[in-house]
């Protein structure tokens, strides 16, 4: 995807996403990402969505754990795989506080599949806790996301998948 294209269906996942939470208020806390090249990118959001409260993922050996963060342009530190990520001092979230969390990754399929980088972050973080589940949306472009994507019995799917076409809610 060009430079241009890949701005101009960001601007449009934002409104997508501007929308959505707009009909879903008692969102208050949002896991959200620092986009890696390729990745969609909703910094943005803070601006259009001043109200919610915000965390960023810190990856702490094989651990990842979300620290709430107010302006991602100058709390975020470049760390581990190149990753912006939240200053070790940062406040950290509790898991049972999150309320949506927007997941990116390589790829997604039609029934919430969620392909990552491999090293299955998400899947622990999310799996490490059976009292309290976010509301997940998976973040991509649409042609990343496909028909079909093997699936291993410890991965996580979303609840629902934005791209620059919509949000569509699964299950």
């Amino acid at each position: 995807m060009m430079e241009a294209d890949a701005v101009a269906c960001s601007r449009a996942i934002l409104l997508h996403l501007q929308s959505w939470f707009a009909a879903h208020p008692d969102w208050k806390r949002v896991a959200t990402f620092f986009p890696l090249p390729g990745e969609p990118d909703l910094t943005a959001l803070h601006r259009v969505l001043a109200d919610r409260l915000w965390a960023y993922p810190r990856i702490n050996g094989s651990e990842m754990t979300f620290h709430s963060i107010v302006d991602p342009t100058q709390e975020l530190v470049k760390g581990r795989w190149n990753l912006h990520e939240p200053h070790s001092a940062s406040l950290l979230v509790p898991r049972n506080e999150i309320d949506v969390m927007l997941c990116p990754g390589v790829a997604f399929d039609i029934k919430g599949r969620r392909l990552g980088k491999g090293k299955g972050f998400y899947d622990r973080y999310l799996s490490a806790d059976h009292t309290h589940r976010p509301y997940l949306i998976g973040v991509t472009f649409a042609s990343h996301l496909l028909e079909n994507i093997p699936a291993e019995p410890h991965d996580i799917a979303m609840d629902g998948i934005v791209t620059e076409h919509g949000l569509t809610p699964l299950g």
